[in-house]
């Protein structure tokens, strides 16, 4: 309706410049009120609809307003340029309907194909974990000679490899199986009031070794004061230990990890920060890096191996917990990855006295 006003407006001041002062102008007129139209894409017939209340208004404002005005406006030749542009507006209109049908086709696809993909990986959680749990503990079995001796070193060191093989292989398929549950809308949060200090005690811990044989300091400044957090344990931990790996990962001997924890009163909300003086990356690289799937560096002869899931992942849990994550990275200095919990997910101890 507001295009249709437009042009109205616009083809009165047309007729009054173009045919009313100089009559020989009126095919011109005539192109530029049919570009307009195409440009506000309205049809033809609005713009047909016009003429008579135009040209009625305009005898009453316009005592020169001739007959030969009328006889122009009513010619062949103009009704011939608006009839092109009409054409025009139509075959425009079918080509558009045309794409965008094309484009919605191929999205219902797109989206069709990676429901399928993701229904079928979360299906397969059991298949692959039973399986491979199987081999890690019997490679166990073997490794501790729970049921006698094997023999020699060279048996209990290759059953460790195993063991050591399979836990990485089954941390990779629980990664991806949670990128695909997450992605198909199949992650459920188990939430509770847990205690974060504890959690991230727990998880430094798990790694203090790891980093130590990595010629690496690992510092916490916890604050002593976070209130407790509403959120799924399990998946809290597991953000921690991908965030802290990945520091490791990308961090070479001699350098720090640090993770701190800390109520932000003024802008709300309870912070976890991992910093770290690794080779950091390129401002530009960040998107790509929270993507899941990608690695920034390709090819077979690629330093640091891995899926790249550990950021996506995090990012896709945080925003569980309605949380943001965001990463700042400096090249050649580090990174710091932020996760910001809500304050609606803090839980503060009440006392009755």
């Amino acid at each position: 309706m507001k295009a249709t006003r437009y042009l109205h407006d616009y083809y009165a001041h047309l007729v009054r410049n173009y045919v009313l002062r100089q009559e020989e102008r009126f095919l011109a007129m005539a192109a530029d009120l049919g570009r307009a139209a195409l440009r506000r894409e309205v049809p033809l017939e609005e713009i047909a609809a016009m003429h008579d209340t135009v040209l009625l208004a305009l005898a009453e404002e316009r005592p020169d307003f001739t007959a030969a005005s009328v006889v122009h406006l009513a010619s062949p030749p103009f009704m011939e340029v608006l009839m092109a542009y009409g054409l025009a507006f139509r075959d425009q209109m079918e080509q558009r309907h045309a794409i965008e049908a094309q484009l919605l086709q191929a999205r219902d696809a797109a989206e069709a194909a990676s429901r399928a993909k993701s229904d079928f990986l979360a299906s397969m959680s059991h298949e692959l974990r039973t399986p491979l749990n199987a081999v890690i503990g019997f490679a166990d079995i073997i490794s501790s000679e729970l049921f006698g001796p094997v023999g020699t070193e060279r048996y209990r060191e290759d059953a460790r490899n195993i063991a050591e093989a399979g836990r990485h292989l089954l941390e990779l398929i629980s990664d991806i199986l949670d990128v695909t549950k997450v992605g198909s809308g199949h992650m459920a949060l188990d939430a509770d009031e847990i205690d974060l200090v504890e959690i991230i005690e727990t998880c430094v811990r798990m790694i203090h070794i790891r980093a130590e044989h990595a010629g690496l300091s690992l510092m916490t400044n916890v604050d002593a004061g976070v209130p407790r957090l509403l959120a799924d344990r399990m998946r809290v931990k597991q953000m921690l230990l991908n965030l802290l790996s990945n520091a490791m990962k990308f961090t070479p001997p001699g350098g720090r990890i640090s993770i701190s924890a800390y109520e932000d009163e003024t802008n709300e909300g309870i912070v976890i920060r991992i910093t770290d003086t690794g080779i950091g990356m390129k401002a530009e690289d960040i998107p790509r890096a929270l993507a899941p799937f990608v690695q920034l560096e390709t090819g077979i002869a690629r330093r640091y191996e891995g899926p790249g899931l550990g950021l996506a992942l995090v990012k896709s849990l945080v925003e569980l917990h309605e949380g943001t994550f965001t990463l700042t990275s400096t090249p050649g200095k580090g990174t710091q990855a932020e996760i910001r919990f809500p304050s609606s997910r803090a839980v503060r101890l009440s006392y009755c006295i």
